[in-house]
């Protein structure tokens, strides 16, 4: 028997892609398409500060600021690498430093 083929590789090269699109349109000063990267990650980011921080309260505020400072660092992505791979690194290290913080 053979397997069906899963589309799942050109999904995931066209969402890479969109994003990208998006990313250059926010560079550009569209908000709309910053606020679209938003809508799309925010659940993916607060779970990341959640299991970080641990607290609900802390979580939300810290997934608030990664992406104020995903914002601000717009100019500073490399295209070359996945933008959900830059959004990581922006998340993880917050958290940590709101960790030592404490």
């Amino acid at each position: 028997m053979q397997r069906a083929e899963v589309p799942a590789a050109p999904l995931a090269a066209a969402a890479v892609d969109e994003d990208r699109e998006l990313v250059e349109q926010a560079r550009a000063g569209d908000a709309g398409a910053f606020e679209a990267l938003v809508r799309r990650y925010q659940g993916w980011v607060f779970t990341l500060a959640l299991r970080m921080v641990g607290n609900r309260a802390e979580a939300e505020d810290v997934a608030q600021e990664v992406f104020l400072k995903a914002y601000r660092g717009l100019a500073g992505f490399k295209a070359a690498s996945r933008f959900t791979t830059w959004l990581y690194a922006i998340a993880s290290h917050h958290c940590l430093n709101h960790l030592q913080a404490r």
